[in-house]
């Protein structure tokens, strides 16, 4: 596994959930979870999976428990300060957009992995990104 999707990945959780001890069981749970759905359909890339499954599992966070909560030390991660400031944003865009905006804004994931990834064209994506973007710049 090619360490730049674990890498955009716990950026994913690190800045979408409120909760940082839960960012290493939830990006367990979507790498473990790709790479059973890689092995299930041998031709698919496990770059959008990642990211199909943890998007999937960042809308059902709120409903799951994960396994036992973990500190995660993540050097050159985003202050806390910026995570707040992201976490503000998060409260005043759709979910779609935010969601958008974190994969292709903050952790950095190729537009093809990330269109096949979310179902979405990369017109769309860019949009989303933009729209929060702009009201980030704004603010």
């Amino acid at each position: 596994m090619d360490d730049s999707i674990i890498r955009s990945c716990v950026l994913f959780f690190l800045v979408t959930l409120d909760d940082e001890s839960r960012v290493y069981s939830c990006c367990e749970a979507a790498l473990t979870a790709a790479r059973k759905l890689q092995h299930r359909q041998s031709q698919t890339r496990l770059n959008p999976l990642v990211v199909k499954e943890a998007t999937q599992i960042y809308r059902e966070a709120h409903r799951k428990t994960f396994g036992a909560r973990r500190p995660l030390l993540v050097s050159n991660g985003p202050s806390e300060e910026l995570l707040k400031e992201i976490h503000s944003l998060r409260d005043k865009v759709s979910q779609d957009q935010f969601i958008s905006f974190v994969w292709s804004e903050i952790a950095k994931v190729n537009q093809e992995d990330l269109s096949e990834g979310l179902g979405l064209s990369h017109g769309t994506i860019q949009y989303r990104s933009h729209q929060v973007l702009r009201l980030w710049a704004e603010g």
